[in-house]
């Protein structure tokens, strides 16, 4: 197999995303038409694109560029939020499986049986689960049947709640 030289970021990142740049079969028969080539490349005089080809080509990615989906937005004091008990509050996000969950210090949530498995990451303060304590950075998964999914705070909580 030939070594290639990785001359750039971009030779590198080319390589890791064709893998078929890893195949010896088609590099040797790429450096076979390469040298095959390489005299007629030489023997011919040099063309400068004209503007007109760069302004197409501008134009295209500035097309590109407005064709890409605009990031989503929402600060935590937007949208809307739902008292779901005494002190806790929750708010959807992008669909109807992912909430954030707000709960001030001393709130309970008696909890409720829930058939979906139940991912939870602590993003601030605590989260009370029987006898564990779980702080900010801390995951929490209960699967389908197995809880209730009763928690509380001491200090108060923001989590993220996804339903598998």
């Amino acid at each position: 197999m030939i070594e290639r030289k990785v001359e750039d970021g971009l030779d590198l990142m080319l390589r890791e995303r064709r893998g078929d740049w890893r195949n010896a079969a088609l590099e040797a028969e790429a450096g076979a038409w390469a040298r095959l080539l390489a005299p007629l490349a030489l023997a011919m005089p040099g063309i400068a694109p004209s503007a007109h080809l760069w302004g197409r080509i501008g134009r295209a990615v500035d097309q590109a560029d407005s064709d890409l989906p605009e990031t989503v937005e929402e600060r935590l004091e937007d949208g809307v939020w739902r008292e779901i008990a005494p002190k806790i509050e929750i708010k959807q996000l992008w669909d109807d499986k992912t909430f954030l969950v707000r709960c001030a210090p001393g709130g309970v949530y008696p909890g409720t049986p829930d058939l979906s498995f139940e991912h939870c990451l602590i993003i601030q303060g605590d989260l009370l689960v029987g006898e564990q304590t779980y702080r900010a950075g801390d995951y929490h998964g209960v699967p389908p049947e197995t809880a209730q999914g009763a928690f509380s705070s001491r200090t108060g909580l923001l989590m993220l709640v996804r339903y598998q």
